[in-house]
Protein backbone atom coordinates (compact mmCIF):
# COMPACT_ATOMS: atom_id res chain seq x y z
CA UNK A 1 0.00 0.00 0.00
CA UNK A 2 1.31 3.43 -0.84
CA UNK A 3 1.16 4.74 2.67
CA UNK A 4 2.25 8.28 3.35
CA UNK A 5 2.69 9.95 6.71
CA UNK A 6 -0.66 10.68 8.32
CA UNK A 7 0.25 14.37 8.71
CA UNK A 8 0.63 14.74 4.92
CA UNK A 9 -2.71 13.18 3.97
CA UNK A 10 -4.91 16.24 4.71
CA UNK A 11 -2.85 18.18 2.16
CA UNK A 12 -4.34 15.99 -0.58
CA UNK A 13 -7.84 15.21 0.76
CA UNK A 14 -9.72 18.26 -0.52
CA UNK A 15 -8.34 17.92 -4.04
CA UNK A 16 -8.98 14.16 -4.07
CA UNK A 17 -12.58 14.57 -2.90
CA UNK A 18 -13.14 17.25 -5.54
CA UNK A 19 -11.72 15.08 -8.30
CA UNK A 20 -13.54 11.93 -7.15
CA UNK A 21 -16.90 13.70 -7.06
CA UNK A 22 -16.41 15.23 -10.53
CA UNK A 23 -15.02 12.26 -12.46
CA UNK A 24 -17.99 10.68 -14.23
CA UNK A 25 -16.52 7.85 -16.30
CA UNK A 26 -13.48 5.73 -17.10
CA UNK A 27 -12.27 8.16 -19.77
CA UNK A 28 -12.28 11.07 -17.35
CA UNK A 29 -10.51 8.98 -14.72
CA UNK A 30 -7.86 8.02 -17.28
CA UNK A 31 -7.48 11.69 -18.24
CA UNK A 32 -7.02 12.79 -14.62
CA UNK A 33 -4.49 10.07 -13.86
CA UNK A 34 -2.54 10.77 -17.06
CA UNK A 35 -2.52 14.53 -16.50
CA UNK A 36 -1.55 14.13 -12.84
CA UNK A 37 1.39 11.94 -13.77
CA UNK A 38 2.39 14.30 -16.60
CA UNK A 39 2.12 17.39 -14.40
CA UNK A 40 4.14 15.62 -11.67
CA UNK A 41 6.89 14.90 -14.20
CA UNK A 42 6.88 18.54 -15.37
CA UNK A 43 6.67 20.05 -11.85
CA UNK A 44 9.61 17.98 -10.67
CA UNK A 45 11.55 18.21 -13.96
CA UNK A 46 11.82 14.45 -14.19
CA UNK A 47 12.95 14.51 -17.81
CA UNK A 48 15.01 11.35 -17.70
CA UNK A 49 14.41 7.67 -18.22
CA UNK A 50 14.50 7.16 -14.45
CA UNK A 51 12.05 9.97 -13.73
CA UNK A 52 9.54 8.90 -16.36
CA UNK A 53 9.96 5.24 -15.42
CA UNK A 54 9.34 6.07 -11.75
CA UNK A 55 6.13 7.89 -12.68
CA UNK A 56 4.88 4.97 -14.75
CA UNK A 57 5.97 2.55 -12.03
CA UNK A 58 3.90 4.45 -9.45
CA UNK A 59 0.80 4.06 -11.66
CA UNK A 60 1.55 0.37 -12.13
CA UNK A 61 2.09 -0.11 -8.38
CA UNK A 62 -1.24 1.62 -7.70
CA UNK A 63 -2.91 -0.75 -10.18
CA UNK A 64 -1.42 -3.77 -8.42
CA UNK A 65 -2.47 -2.45 -5.01
CA UNK A 66 -6.05 -1.79 -6.09
CA UNK A 67 -6.18 -5.21 -7.69
CA UNK A 68 -4.85 -6.92 -4.56
CA UNK A 69 -6.91 -4.98 -2.02
CA UNK A 70 -10.23 -4.60 -3.87
CA UNK A 71 -10.58 -6.79 -6.96
CA UNK A 72 -9.11 -10.04 -5.62
CA UNK A 73 -11.35 -10.13 -2.51
CA UNK A 74 -14.36 -9.39 -4.74
CA UNK A 75 -13.37 -12.17 -7.14
CA UNK A 76 -12.78 -14.64 -4.29
CA UNK A 77 -16.27 -13.90 -3.01
CA UNK A 78 -17.74 -14.57 -6.45
CA UNK A 79 -15.75 -17.80 -6.71
CA UNK A 80 -17.09 -18.84 -3.31
CA UNK A 81 -20.62 -17.96 -4.42
CA UNK A 82 -20.50 -19.65 -7.83
CA UNK A 83 -17.62 -22.15 -7.50
CA UNK A 84 -14.37 -21.95 -9.42
CA UNK A 85 -14.08 -22.62 -13.14
CA UNK A 86 -13.50 -26.27 -13.96
CA UNK A 87 -10.46 -25.37 -16.07
CA UNK A 88 -8.89 -23.44 -13.17
CA UNK A 89 -9.51 -26.38 -10.84
CA UNK A 90 -7.86 -28.68 -13.41
CA UNK A 91 -4.86 -26.37 -13.85
CA UNK A 92 -4.34 -25.96 -10.10
CA UNK A 93 -4.63 -29.72 -9.59
CA UNK A 94 -2.08 -30.33 -12.37
CA UNK A 95 0.28 -27.77 -10.84
CA UNK A 96 -0.05 -29.53 -7.50
CA UNK A 97 0.96 -32.80 -9.18
CA UNK A 98 3.90 -31.14 -10.95
CA UNK A 99 5.18 -29.08 -8.02
CA UNK A 100 4.11 -31.31 -5.16
CA UNK A 101 2.75 -28.20 -3.42
CA UNK A 102 -0.80 -28.14 -2.11
CA UNK A 103 -2.94 -25.61 -3.92
CA UNK A 104 -6.22 -26.32 -2.12
CA UNK A 105 -6.03 -22.97 -0.34
CA UNK A 106 -6.67 -21.17 -3.65
CA UNK A 107 -9.63 -23.37 -4.53
CA UNK A 108 -12.86 -22.16 -3.00
CA UNK A 109 -16.08 -24.06 -3.35
CA UNK A 110 -19.67 -23.32 -2.44
CA UNK A 111 -19.50 -25.99 0.25
CA UNK A 112 -16.81 -24.05 2.10
CA UNK A 113 -18.98 -20.93 2.23
CA UNK A 114 -22.11 -22.70 3.45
Amino acid sequence: MPYIEKERRPKFEQALKFLASNIKNKGELNYVISELVGKWIVANKLYSYTGISNAISAVHDAELELNRRILVPYEMGKIAENEDLDSIKDILSALELITGKVVDDVLITKAEVS
